[in-house]
């Protein structure tokens, strides 16, 4: 990953969009990260992972895209752990949960 100061990235701006198709960069501004620039081929791949409920809110502009990837990891990561609750039989019966509401 390639760090350029804010200024320069102003200066140079034309090698710097040369430069993000290969690698990630970072812009800096009084010595500390500000932004992060990636290339649109490298932002197609990752929304290219969407699916589902994070991918519709990604596209409607509700979410962007590392948000909808967060949130589609949290998804797959709750799920994940359904299916070992299930395998290890720590799972209710749908009467069991209505039956905490009654």
């Amino acid at each position: 990953m390639q760090t350029i100061k804010s200024s320069d990235f102003k200066k140079d701006f034309g090698r710097v969009i040369d430069d993000v198709q290969h690698q990630n960069i970072v812009i800096t501004k009084h010595g500390r990260s500000v932004a992060t620039m990636i290339s649109q081929r490298k932002l197609d791949e990752m929304s290219a992972l969407l699916d589902g409920y994070p991918l519709e809110l990604f596209e409607n502009g509700k979410l962007d895209i590392l948000d909808a990837l967060s949130f589609q990891m949290r998804i797959l990561t709750d799920v994940e752990a359904a299916r070992k609750q299930y395998e290890n039989g720590e799972t209710k019966s749908l009467d069991e949960v209505f039956a905490n509401f009654l």
